[in-house]
């Protein structure tokens, strides 16, 4: 046989093959008609209940939304996995039905008797109405994409990939996370139950009830105490996020033998609403790398990482709030302290930090407080943690020296301080810890250190003129604006002695705090600055008494008093003046 002749035969076959295939009612069935939507107006969101069934995979499974979320029902009862029901319901929704023409396609042929698969969708209106649609699966056409179907007694085609999730096993549809739950929701957490390390070590308590309260996270047992908000956090998300790493059985005989029937601990996460959902756990022995875990309230058992644990299983002292500034420094607005050396409060105002003593039964005067040390206190406050926490019969005595409360315009929270050693409590709350020395040495300073020494900075450019003012004497100086010389009033010359001044008074500022109830400056002499748009800025220059009696040069601004730091500057405006 030739060549010629070997290819006519390959030809002729080929021609025979496509034929027969065309026409085999197996292969290839003839379609027509408009396609339409396998699941007549059908919206996602609107379904509640899917029914699967894979004769060849052996699979039954019921799926129901409850209140929000979706669970598998049927044959066990256990979370669904969110990605996975929605993908089937976006297939359900938008999949297309093409009709079959060709009639001698019988049911047998397509794979009906029975069907390979069968997909029940239950969707529910607005009004409460249920309605339930049923498709059945074939078999898959020739072309491998596709799956023929049946519904309402009439046979087409769609595309596959709604078998091809029916093709799951049910742990593929169930949720991978031991707990459906949005952290941000949980309100409470209940731990009870012990950890045991090892062989040969002792019981750990894992015992712990907290509520979170606003941004904050409380404790009432073992004992009252207010817990790291991030740490908290963190393990409520660890809860929620656990990963399960296998599902072990779902109706047991007997939990005896995974230990379940005797937990080694439990915790509880209750949301807003009142939900509580709760784990066991337990392990066949102490010192197994994985703890066998189930939902309270129903019987499949699953198995999850010891390291899966460890952010769940911390211990108390690990959950403790040891902040001293349980606020971001940018909310407060007032600290009070009260200790050996009298009582005294820092507030915030319209016009920034100011002072105040207590005595007699009142608040005094406000005087201006010095915002760069009152910034930098909150910075050292915010950076300082407290150390060794010990409680019950462990505690020490507190012998309180002071007194410290830091609050917010919403909320505040108060410190008992001791000295030596230096120990911290918070008010309400049964853990003691130790604390730095810094504080109640800072706090314990006199509070005049406190009060802000910078009198005066002015902006040289913006001036236009000084006086000088004395027992009935008056002198002005000008600034020229096209040279900043400063001059005489009515002279052309630049007047160097001013200059020598100038700086002082710009910047004018204390070297330390007038001692309380000092009165009026002696040999006062007043000055004010012309600003370029009319406004005035006054001052005074005079002398007072320090504490220890010795009268030194002095400066007032508005509220602002101070011993000068620039001692000269009075006789040197004096001079000024006489000339």
């Amino acid at each position: 046989m030739n060549l010629r002749t070997s290819l006519f035969l390959v030809v002729l076959l080929g021609v025979v093959a496509f034929f027969v295939f065309r026409e085999d009612p197996e292969t290839s069935v003839v379609e027509g008609g408009a396609p339409t939507r396998l699941f007549d107006g059908l919206e996602a969101n609107d379904v509640v209940r899917l029914r699967l069934e894979h004769v060849e995979r052996g699979l039954q499974l019921t799926l129901e939304q409850r209140d929000g979320r979706w669970w598998i029902v049927d044959p066990v009862e256990h979370p669904a996995d969110r990605g996975v029901v929605d993908f089937l319901k976006s297939v359900v929704q938008h999949n297309l039905i093409v009709p079959l023409t060709d009639e001698s396609a019988t049911a047998a042929d397509l794979g009906f008797e029975p069907p390979q698969a069968v997909i029940e969708v239950t969707t529910r209106s607005q009004d409460g109405e249920e309605r339930e649609q049923r498709v059945e699966l074939g078999l898959a056409d020739f072309d491998q994409t596709h799956v023929y179907v049946r519904k309402d007694g009439e046979m087409g085609r769609t595309v596959r990939n709604l078998l091809n999730t029916m093709m799951r096993n049910l742990d593929e549809f169930r949720s991978q996370r031991a707990i459906q739950l949005d952290a941000g929701r949980v309100v409470e957490l209940h731990r009870t139950g012990y950890e045991q390390p090892g062989i040969g070590f002792d019981r750990i308590d894992l015992t712990l009830s907290a509520f979170r309260d606003g941004p904050r996270w409380v404790a009432t047992a073992p004992l009252n105490a207010a817990l790291d908000p991030r740490v908290m956090d963190a393990l409520c998300g660890a809860a929620t996020f656990l990963p399960i790493r296998r599902f072990v059985v779902d109706v047991p005989d007997d939990a005896e033998p995974f230990g379940l029937d005797q937990p080694w601990w439990r915790v509880a996460l209750n949301t807003y609403g009142g939900e509580e959902h709760a784990l066991l756990f337990a392990r066949p022995a102490v010192d197994h790398g994985s703890w066998f875990m189930q939902r309270e309230g129903q019987t499949a058992i699953m198995e999850v990482l010891g390291t899966s644990l460890d952010p769940l299983m911390q211990p108390f002292d690990a959950l403790l709030d040891t902040r001293v500034l349980q606020f971001p420094k940018s909310d407060v607005r007032e600290l009070e302290y009260e200790g050996t050396g009298g009582r005294y409060r820092l507030r915030l105002g319209q016009e920034g930090w100011k002072i105040q003593d207590h005595a007699d039964d009142d608040w005094g005067d406000a005087a201006i407080a010095d915002a760069t040390l009152v910034a930098d206190f909150l910075d050292r406050l915010t950076q300082t943690t407290l150390r060794a926490p010990r409680w019950g019969d462990d505690a020490p005595t507190l012998d309180a020296r002071g007194r410290l409360v830091i609050a917010t315009t919403e909320d505040r929270v108060a410190l008992s301080l001791g000295a030596d050693p230096f120990l911290v409590q918070r008010e309400g709350e049964d853990v003691v810890f130790e604390g730095e020395p810094w504080l109640v040495d800072r706090l314990e300073a006199p509070t005049a250190t406190w009060r802000s020494l910078q009198l005066l900075s002015v902006d040289e450019v913006r001036v236009q003129a000084l006086e000088l003012s004395r027992e009935g004497v008056t002198k002005r100086w000008e600034r020229s604006l096209d040279h900043g010389i400063w001059t005489r009033a009515g002279s052309d010359e630049e007047d160097r002695d001013v200059l020598k001044v100038m700086d002082g008074l710009l910047f004018l500022r204390g070297k330390g705090a007038l001692p309380p109830g000092t009165g009026p400056l002696a040999r006062p002499i007043d000055g004010r600055f012309v600003m370029d748009d009319g406004t005035e800025v006054a001052f005074r220059v005079g002398l007072a008494q320090d504490d220890r009696g010795v009268l030194r040069e002095a400066g007032e601004a508005g509220e602002r008093r101070a011993l000068l730091a620039y001692q000269g500057l009075h006789p040197r405006l004096a001079g000024l003046l006489a000339d």
